[in-house]
């Protein structure tokens, strides 16, 4: 498999629970951003407010997910 495949791939199996979709879907589109939250989370959002970006951490995949995870969760409750 060549890597246009395997990034082929990798984009059409993206759902909305990968963070490059869900920051990019945010960015562009915060009223279906908030309504999803407000769904998933069964709260009322006031508003959204954007934090720093996500960095990426050089140690394991285990403190990327939980800062990826805490970043969206931020995200959610602000």
């Amino acid at each position: 498999m060549t890597l246009e495949e395997i990034v082929a791939k990798q984009w059409e199996e993206a759902t909305i629970q990968d963070n490059f979709i869900f920051s990019k879907t945010m960015e562009l589109y915060p009223d279906i951003c908030k309504k999803l939250i407000e769904l998933i989370l069964k709260i009322k959002v006031k508003s959204l407010h954007y934090p720093e970006r996500e960095k990426t951490i050089e140690t394991r995949r285990t403190l990327q997910r939980v800062g990826r995870i805490l970043n969206n969760f931020y995200m959610s409750v602000r």
